[in-house]
């Protein structure tokens, strides 16, 4: 029997940038779409002028707030910022400031289907500036400097690539979920991986040296480049070699990584207070930590949303009202729900008053599902005439009292009168000017 073997660890550091009108400490415009002009969208705060003072977005604060909330994570009741201190050229005052000492969350968990991700810290911090190099030129791009980020450490909780790809997945849903990211713009979230291995030789552990792999947005990209160093890893210890501390780029052409520089350590940062910001008491902004936010991870916990129920309740979070659910706590009503706001037709007509209503007669077992999708497929042929009829310009009260007037002839049914009101209602908002008494349109229905 072989008793040697190896042994993974990861955490992920994810960088998020908040979906804010302004940047962290000035008003300049939070535009960091590769179709801006250059430097279009800075001031002297955003290029770190001498002698110029911060101005912290309470926006900002608020957002990290709520997603360390939904997380689970304890929140301080003072915040306080910190120079970190650096020498590179994307940052050109030469320090981030960033809330290393106070973070805006610690200690928070989250259950996936394989591991309990634990988390270190949430802490808020100032994006660098952009470098855009060419073979003759090296240009610094301010419009993201001072970007609002939201920095998630991760401690070493994970041991496979699919645990990560999964944890990236629900984290960047539940951003897009909490409305505090644009999910659509693919560098808005962005992780730097670390990773070991331990060889385990006949109980005995040779401990592997840390890496980092810096900048990954590419969820392919991040399963392709832990393969890669973690056989480069194996390969060195079974050598009995040496592996380097260091930090590490992807390249996705030529499938490898590739040296960077040395890795820093803690101190090598130089954490000092940053005295241009006050102490801010941000007690009464915490969300109560029994908020509804955690609901979400009481359900996965307790496994009472199926994994398919569970991916359609983050989509649909994205383009309804989140309080749609959020406030919800009985979990036969949150599956029906899902179900019901799942139909498409329904998402943009529907809100949550109209829901419960459907819920109820739901729970009075005077409808189903199966006989809410008939009604919607009866209605939606009915429904796509209507259109096209409004379309050519070709509508007048009589049509409507006839439109409404054959459904409830043909279709008996108080599920399916209810749902023509829902969409009488919406026939009201986007027929302002018919000059149709609507009024008089639903006193058939009534």
């Amino acid at each position: 029997m072989n008793n040697n073997f190896f042994k993974h660890k990861i955490g992920i550091e994810t960088h998020i940038r908040l979906n804010t009108k302004n940047k962290l400490f000035c008003s300049c415009e939070n535009n960091t779409t590769d179709a801006a002009i250059i430097n279009e969208n800075i001031c002297a705060i955003c290029t770190g002028t001498p002698g110029i003072l911060p101005n912290l977005n309470l926006e900002c604060v608020d957002m990290g707030i709520k997603l360390s909330s939904a997380l689970n994570c304890d929140i301080p009741k003072i915040l306080c910022f910190d120079r970190k201190h650096y020498d590179f050229p994307d940052m050109g005052k030469m320090r981030q400031t960033t809330t290393e000492s106070t973070p805006l969350g610690k200690n928070g968990g989250l259950q996936l289907s394989e591991v309990i991700v634990t988390f270190e810290k949430l802490a808020l911090e100032e994006d660098a500036a952009q470098t855009i190099k060419t073979a003759c030129s090296f240009t610094i791009n301010d419009n993201r400097a001072g970007s609002p980020l939201m920095e998630i450490t991760t401690s070493p909780c994970f041991s496979t690539s699919n645990q990560v790809i999964e944890y990236l997945k629900v984290l960047k849903n539940l951003c897009g979920a909490l409305k505090i990211v644009d999910t659509s713009n693919s560098s808005s979230v962005r992780s730097d991986i670390n990773i070991s291995v331990q060889y385990i030789i006949n109980k005995e552990i040779i401990q592997g040296e840390r890496v980092e792999i810096k900048n990954m947005n590419s969820l392919s990209g991040i399963k392709q480049a832990l393969a890669f160093e973690f056989a480069r890893h194996e390969q060195l210890l079974l050598e009995n070699k040496i592996i380097l501390r260091e930090t590490l780029g992807w390249n996705a052409t030529d499938g490898k990584t590739y040296f960077m520089r040395s890795k820093e350590e803690e101190n090598d940062y130089l954490f000092i207070p940053e005295y241009d910001i006050a102490p801010i008491n941000i007690e009464h902004r915490i969300i109560s930590q029994d908020n509804p936010f955690n609901f979400f991870f009481k359900i996965k916990e307790l496994e009472q949303l199926d994994e398919d129920r569970l991916n359609r309740l983050f989509d649909l979070l994205s383009i309804l009202d989140f309080n749609i659910f959020i406030f919800e706590t009985d979990i036969s009503k949150i599956k029906f729900l899902i179900d019901i706001f799942s139909i498409e037709f329904l998402q943009n007509k529907i809100n949550v008053k109209q829901a419960n209503l459907i819920f109820e007669l739901f729970k009075q077992k005077k409808t189903d599902l199966k006989q809410i999708k008939k009604n919607m497929h009866d209605l939606n042929e009915s429904f796509d005439l209507f259109m096209f009829n409004i379309e050519i310009k070709f509508i007048n009260l009589e049509l409507i009292k006839e439109f409404i007037m054959k459904i409830k002839t043909e279709h008996k049914d108080e599920t399916k009168d209810f749902l023509l009101k829902i969409i009488v209602q919406h026939f009201a908002k986007i027929l302002p000017n018919q000059k149709i008494n609507f009024t008089e349109v639903l006193q058939i229905l009534n």
